[in-house]
């Protein structure tokens, strides 16, 4: 079996989806990577590029020059300015070429005069769901999609290396207790789904709200308590394992059905108890991990209040349990016969 591997993903390693859904994949089997993350940044938003142009004009130009011959594996899209026919180029050039998706891309909703409803991801994400060899999606609900547009799909969960993480291995609350978030800038309008709770359960406890996240937008009602700290490569497992509580929530729509709980995985394996929505694959990552669901403001904030006011054998037996079903379903080891089969068979 080949040992060499094509990955073409929207973003660069700072983004969450190519390091978990391709980087550390490679890393876990040892495959020889040859990465073309676009720009290289985590953001494609057109005002970010156009503060280099010559640098989307190279990407496009590397991409047009592309000629996979072995396995290729595209994440999302290959480039924010198609519709979606350099991605169906690339796929049908490549043995096997695979699409990628742990994101309900075919539910975007984008209107006219955002620069990006030129360039529709429901229409490139089909192109490449007809295109590839395979389908690889992260849960059932991406599953559910993929099905009408190609024969042969596959799920792998988005996964973690639970040696990566810095483990909390002090169970007792600090004596201001931190409620965390870790996340990306364009996922952090999530937190003002619980802003009521979160307040509630501060004006009980003192607590604070520490977001992980390269982001720094104005988080409202919020602002008063919430403690930022960069995310950077070298930091983000130990600032992980600050948090006394870790929390997931999701609107219940149509795009967050398709979400694949990776946040809720890092907590675990960091020994974090954690709040979550039930909304999508995270229904599924809370009853494995023994985390908790919670709809609802008094449903968050009485969650919140338990997991910060229980013993600490209490919360070390819920953060051993979640490390445990992390090995269990969600570890590179538990999928790597699946994804080494789906990704680099033809």
């Amino acid at each position: 079996m080949t040992r060499q591997i094509t990955v073409v993903a929207a973003y660069g390693t700072e983004a969450a989806t190519t390091r978990a859904r391709a980087v550390e994949w490679a890393r876990h089997l040892g495959l020889d990577m040859e990465l073309h993350g676009y720009v290289g940044s985590a953001s494609n938003r057109p005002a970010d590029l156009m503060r280099d142009p010559a640098r989307a004009a190279r990407a496009e130009l590397d991409l047009r020059r592309l000629r996979p011959g072995g396995p290729l594996l595209l994440l999302r899209e290959a480039t924010p300015f198609s519709r979606g026919g350099i991605e169906s180029r690339l796929l049908r050039a490549a043995t096997p070429g695979v699409y990628d998706l742990d994101d309900a891309l075919f539910e975007d909703r984008r209107r006219l005069p955002d620069p990006a409803a030129l360039f529709p991801k429901p229409v490139k994400a089909e192109r490449a769901a007809r295109s590839a060899r395979r389908v690889v999606v992260g849960n059932d609900v991406l599953a559910g999609w993929a099905a009408r547009h190609n024969r042969d799909v596959v799920v792998v969960p988005t996964c973690v290396e639970p040696d990566d993480y810095v483990v909390r291995l002090d169970h007792e609350p600090a004596e201001v207790p931190v409620i965390g978030w870790l996340g990306s800038p364009s996922t952090e309008p999530h937190l003002l789904e619980v802003a009521d709770a979160l307040l509630a359960v501060h004006r009980r406890t003192g607590a604070v709200l520490r977001v992980v996240s390269a982001g720094n937008a104005h988080l409202g009602p919020l602002e008063g308590i919430v403690e930022r700290v960069a995310w950077t490569p070298a930091g983000w497992t130990r600032a992980l394992s600050s948090f006394d509580v870790g929390i997931g929530p999701l609107t219940d729509d149509a795009f967050s059905r398709g979400k694949c709980a990776y946040k809720l995985l890092q907590y675990a394996a960091a020994g974090v108890p954690f709040v979550a929505s039930p909304v999508g694959a995270n229904a599924a990552a809370i009853d494995r991990l023994g985390g908790r669901a919670a709809v609802g403001t008094q449903a968050w904030t009485d969650a919140l209040l338990d997991l910060l006011g229980a013993t600490a054998a209490d919360r070390r037996h819920v953060a051993e349990g979640g490390r445990a079903g992390v090995v269990a379903h969600y570890s590179f080891a538990r999928w790597a016969p699946v994804w080494r089969a789906a990704v680099l068979e033809a």
